[in-house]
């Protein structure tokens, strides 16, 4: 069980670890990479869930019982919001359903909590639940993911998708584009510098870092006066689009704010700094680190 900064649940319990791949929606799913995480931790329960696939982690298909976390919520006297199997799908084909009738005496026996379970597998869900064993529970919450077949890709393309609407993107067509000139300064002045080297010191593995870090000091000098751009814009604005917070600015805080992980130093930035601060104080907001 971990305490968690997921807005909508107090806790999280994960008799299962692991999963596979199903569907395109999987492609990012963050508990792979939280998978592979604690097993470099040296977390027992994670080791060999994922492997390295390209840049990054995968699902193995293995899938772990921790029949030693049954009896984790018994213990929790005071009444929790618990995602159930954030690591994991607990109606994976490869849990078995005597398994999961042991995760449903555990919330029957405590009706204090409130479990939220989601599923990528309703069928399955389905099926398994119709068994005599499994009592409608008051205290459990069922859901399920519903795709489309659809994919849209790149970040950019995601907020000013899910912005439509929204006060994070204006209606009128020369603020947004506005919003959208920051966002691709974003992908084609900052991020190409600033996230790459971000990425080559402190994230590529030894071999493809000894290979990328001769580019680290052309990227730092790019990545400087990307710095002095922002800097000159908000030395005289709070915002970078339409005189509020909008998804440019949630664009270039991702990897502005973490830029001291590439080598780049904020301190000769008063502006930017005093940026990153606001967009931190907006409603709501979740550090990268508890995401």
């Amino acid at each position: 069980m971990a305490e968690t900064s997921i807005e909508w649940t107090d806790a999280t319990w994960n008799p299962v670890a692991g999963c596979t791949v199903l569907t395109a929606g999987c492609t990012n799913c963050y508990a792979m990479r939280m998978a592979a995480r604690l097993d470099a931790m040296g977390q027992a329960k994670y080791k060999g869930l994922t492997r390295r696939s390209g840049g990054r982690f995968v699902w193995t298909g293995k899938i772990r019982l921790d029949a030693k976390s049954l009896d984790t919520p018994k213990a929790w006297s005071r009444p929790r919001k618990v995602f159930v199997n954030s690591m994991s799908d607990l109606f994976h084909d490869d849990v078995p359903a005597k398994f999961i009738a042991r995760v449903w005496a555990t919330m029957k026996q405590t009706p204090r909590h409130t479990y939220q379970i989601l599923t990528k597998r309703p069928d399955r869900m389905a099926e398994v639940l119709s068994g005599s064993q499994f009592e409608i529970l008051p205290n459990v919450g069922l859901g399920t993911s519903v795709e489309d077949g659809r994919v849209l890709s790149e970040s950019g393309a995601i907020l000013f998708y899910l912005a439509r609407g929204t006060r994070l993107l204006p209606d009128d067509p020369w603020d947004e584009a506005q919003v959208l000139r920051w966002m691709f300064f974003e992908q084609y002045g900052h991020e190409p510098y600033v996230a790459v080297n971000r990425y080559i010191l402190r994230y590529a593995p030894e071999a493809e870092r000894a290979r990328l870090i001769g580019r680290v000091p052309d990227n730092h000098v790019r990545g400087q006066q990307a710095l002095a751009v922002l800097e000159q814009h908000l030395a005289g604005a709070d915002w970078l689009a339409a005189g509020r917070y909008t998804i440019a600015d949630i664009a270039l805080y991702a990897y502005t704010h973490v830029a001291h992980e590439g080598g780049f130093d904020l301190e000769p930035y008063p502006a930017v700094r005093a940026w990153l601060a606001r967009v931190r104080s907006q409603p709501r907001h979740i550090p990268i680190t508890q995401g």
